[in-house]
């Protein structure tokens, strides 16, 4: 897909990555997640506490929608330094832990002022951002479910706007949607580095899929207590 002007001065200018779809392969993504969730390969507990968030396009008040505008916005990692008695405890916190919510209303307002100026309408999109960027071919999935983007890696985040402007005024044409496979990095097909490493048996040989629902991020992350008997990394995490 060849991004047309000015978006792609936008884009280049900001070192953003972008990649516009019709609007209506949303319902594509949907029917995919549900159709997972349908066959167990979801587990129901986590689908209903992750996954059933999204609004899709049930709250956009855009009349028309027309485009899905996916934007990867690099993001370093983070140092939190924690002062200790007798020495400094560097911690890492990943790209999206910080500033996650104030950066869609950045991408937006500049979108607006950029791009769609008075003419088209902009909303925040409430949904899979990562399956829809990997559908467009914004990004590829590791084994371990991570998005990866050539020259940026994991370090960026998604966001994505659903506008009134027709999709050949922000791109040459609508690509075809990825097939599943087409989503996987393809040093990923053989290796199996992650697989051997997570001690939860979250990402299993066995299928590409991440179990999500073993995954020790989804408990250091939620309000809830810890399980008994879940896996838990050592050193264990504050979160993620």
């Amino acid at each position: 897909m060849t991004i047309n002007n000015p978006l792609h001065e936008w884009a280049t200018r900001n070192n953003y990555r972008v990649a516009c779809i019709k609007a209506e392969q949303l319902n594509d993504v949907r029917n995919t997640i549900n159709n997972l969730s349908h066959s167990q390969a979801i587990n129901n507990d986590f689908f209903q506490e992750w996954l059933t968030e999204f609004k899709y396009l049930e709250d956009c008040t855009i009349s028309t929608p027309s485009t899905l505008v996916v934007v990867a916005v690099p993001s370093p990692a983070y140092i939190l330094k924690f002062e200790l008695p007798h020495r400094t405890l560097n911690t890492i916190l990943p790209p999206t832990y910080v500033q996650y919510r104030s950066l869609f209303q950045t991408i937006k307002t500049e979108f607006q002022q950029n791009i769609a100026h008075d003419h088209y309408a902009v909303e925040i999109l409430n949904a899979p951002v990562k399956s829809l960027a990997a559908r467009a071919g914004l990004m590829q999935y590791g084994r371990n479910n991570i998005g990866y983007i050539r020259s940026l890696g994991s370090y960026f985040q998604l966001i994505c706007l659903v506008t009134d402007m027709p999709l050949e005024y922000l791109a040459d044409k609508n690509l075809a949607p990825l097939n599943f496979e087409q989503q996987m990095l393809k040093e990923c097909h053989t290796c199996t580095r992650c697989v051997d490493a997570c001690y939860a048996d979250a990402i299993t040989a066995d299928r590409f899929l991440l179990k999500a629902h073993k995954c020790y991020t989804r408990f250091s992350e939620s309000i809830k207590p810890i399980p008994n008997g879940a896996s838990s990394p050592s050193p264990q995490c504050i979160i993620g």
